[in-house]
């Protein structure tokens, strides 16, 4: 590969590969040639996010083109598209100017955005995923000492650098999170909700309150251009063909991907969850359990008498407390740590943790493994990456699951993960055998990771 760029070599997207500029089929790499020998010159090929168009470079030009290397169409002189925008109606594209490069916006007629002042000696690449542009480049004076990953957020203007003096890892890629909500609206959006504390830090949200902390006249929230009511549960999602983010999707008018996942930043609470370690002699070795769950925190007060909002998801304390006793027999050097609420069951040899919703999250990276019910443990575990076991009651794990974790009800049989149409009135859905829960996280669960791409919404 040297002398070859790495774009010009090779692209991938949507299960295409272009290069030189040909289309491969994936399944045996055989490639097929869209530009032919004569029009020599067609380089550094994007395929667009549905894979139906093709960006490329020619004799100075960017421009665009369909699979058969027709329909081409001319986009800017002096300027290399880099990427595409996830709605395909825009590009990053790295504009020649003399001896030095620029990063800019530019959309289908050709009307341009420079992301920021500054001048480079070159820009090498881009990725762009939802809200962010993560680009290559060097600037300009300091090639030779400087050498950076940087990131551009489309919402809010701001170009930071990522990595100094990256040497050759100047070509970033996103994983698929993001925002679509924030990309729509064009700019940081504001949320509704009781639980504030897991939208903190989030660069996508600008306000965050429940409905006792601000008056709903409040100029802040009446200076929206659209302020949208969403219910899930009173559309068809109660039919159970949907899934929770899916519902908001639809509800929302935004696409839906099943490789969304729930994102919390949470690094600010790194030292109230060491120190809660520490404090109770808690090493690196710890397993997380949370078998009851259904309270709101607004309102909620460690003196009121536990009420469940859904009883029907919690397990058995008698069930519960057998599979604490044989996880501190099989695992005696490790903490098993109690995710619920101060006011709801505890099991002996459980150290309860009641501690924000954040220190939860920041636990979890380090964790083991959990073993949980559809509560708020397992939608944290999604956000880092920690598997576990998630025990099913009254309600569908294809609606509030996800496909990493091993999910079981009475109804699998032993099974995980199935598509089982299942009666959310019938009181057998929780009764999981305590010893299938605990063999499946002995076997399948404790001490591994799941890989990003891995974490998916569940999805038929």
């Amino acid at each position: 590969m040297q002398g070859i760029s790495r774009r010009e070599f090779l692209a991938y997207s949507a299960g295409l590969a272009i290069g030189a500029i040909g289309v491969p089929a994936m399944a045996n790499f055989e490639s097929t040639k869209i530009i032919s020998a004569k029009d020599f010159g067609y380089r550094y090929p994007v395929v667009s996010p549905d894979g139906k168009s093709i960006a490329c470079y020619y004799n100075r030009n960017a421009m665009i083109m369909d699979l058969k290397g027709q329909n081409r169409k001319n986009i800017l002189e002096h300027g290399i598209i880099l990427a595409w925008s996830p709605d395909q109606e825009r590009f990053a594209l790295a504009k020649f100017g003399g001896q030095v490069d620029t990063l800019e916006i530019v959309d289908m007629k050709g009307n341009r955005k420079q992301v920021d002042e500054t001048t480079y000696l070159a820009v090498h690449s881009a990725f762009w995923s939802k809200g962010m542009i993560a680009f290559g480049a060097e600037e300009l004076y300091k090639a030779f000492e400087k050498s950076n990953i940087y990131t551009y957020n489309t919402i809010d203007h701001k170009v930071e650098p990522l990595i100094n003096y990256a040497g050759e890892h100047n070509y970033p890629a996103y994983s698929p999170d993001g925002g679509k909500l924030a990309e729509r609206a064009g700019g940081p959006v504001q949320i509704v909700t009781p639980y504030i504390d897991v939208f903190r830090d989030n660069p996508l949200v600008k306000m965050c309150y429940d409905e006792s902390s601000i008056p709903m006249d409040d100029p802040r929230i009446l200076e929206s251009d659209n302020i949208h009511y969403s219910e899930p549960y009173k559309s068809n999602f109660v039919k159970g063909d949907w899934h929770l983010v899916q519902a908001y999707c639809k509800l929302h008018g935004v696409e839906y991907d099943p490789s969304m996942r729930p994102k919390m930043y949470t690094d600010w609470a790194k030292a109230d969850t060491t120190k809660w370690l520490t404090d109770n002699n808690i090493g690196d070795n710890y397993i997380m359990i949370q078998f009851t769950g259904g309270q709101t925190p607004i309102g909620w007060n460690q003196n009121n008498q536990y009420v469940s909002s859904n009883a029907g998801r919690n397990y058995h304390p008698y069930f519960a407390q057998g599979i604490v006793n044989a996880l501190k027999e099989r695992y005696p050097n490790h903490t098993i740590i109690d995710a619920s609420m101060p006011n709801e069951p505890g099991y002996n040899g459980a150290i309860k943790c009641a501690m924000s919703f954040t220190v939860l999250h920041e636990l979890l990276k380090k964790a083991k493994g959990f073993i949980g019910i559809d509560s708020c443990l397992q939608h944290f575990a999604a956000s880092v990456g920690t598997p576990g076991v998630v025990i099913w009651g009254n309600t569908r794990w294809t609606q509030f699951g996800y496909m990493q974790n091993y999910n079981m009800s009475f109804h699998d049989k032993r099974k995980y993960n199935t598509y089982y149409k299942m009666d959310i009135s019938d009181p057998r859905n929780i009764m999981v055998d305590a010893n299938d829960v605990l063999n499946t996280y002995i076997d399948k669960v404790h001490g591994k990771k799941v890989k990003d791409e891995d974490i998916r919404l569940a999805h038929k």
